[in-house]
């Protein structure tokens, strides 16, 4: 599998000892479970993709709301069977911007960032979710900044503005640190 060998490649690359834990998780989720990239709530968890947009000059980056959370995030979203992590990365831009915005994005690397994070039960569209882990690979793009695509669903935001506007969990503190080095 082309992601497996992504992450054994990442690995070697990375020396966060947080992150390397996570994606050794991963590849071990991954390998011994058949329905990873499904929603299947029975495995008590699942892949995800996510993007990472910051604008060209790298002076802002487009954070989206969560729908369930309702906090300020990068754009996530669940495989629902894709093996194609950048292509499921790039479909929530499509999904949350639109394909006009989307086609303007251009991924910068393979993998940014890989994390696992817990999501507590929650009820969405009166079917109950029980707590699960998002084993999430996050990928970075840049875009055209473009103030028309803001909505009270997606919003650019200065460097210094999004370290209120996030919540900075450790993978948002660690991604944080990766855009400021470059």
């Amino acid at each position: 599998m082309y992601l497996v060998e992504q992450l054994e490649m990442y690995l070697k690359k990375i020396d966060d000892i947080l992150e390397k834990s996570h994606v050794l998780k991963t590849l071990d989720f991954i390998t011994r479970t058949p329905q990873a990239f499904e929603r299947q709530h029975e495995t008590r968890g699942h892949m995800g993709a996510s993007a990472v947009v910051l604008s060209e000059d790298r002076t802002r980056i487009l954070l989206s709301k969560h729908s369930v959370l309702g906090v300020w995030s990068f754009f996530g979203n669940h495989c629902d069977g894709s093996t194609d992590m950048i292509a499921v990365a790039h479909a929530r831009i499509v999904k949350n911007v639109g394909a006009a915005f989307a086609q303007k994005c251009t991924p910068q690397q393979n993998i940014f960032d890989v994390d696992i994070h817990y999501v507590p039960a929650y009820t969405r569209k009166g079917e109950a979710v029980p707590e699960h882990l998002h084993y999430d690979i996050a990928y970075l793009f840049l875009a055209p900044y473009d103030a028309a695509i803001e909505s009270t669903q997606n919003k650019w935001f200065s460097l210094k503005e999004a370290e209120s506007a996030l919540s900075f969990d450790t993978q948002h503190q660690r991604i944080w640190a990766k855009i400021a080095t470059r």
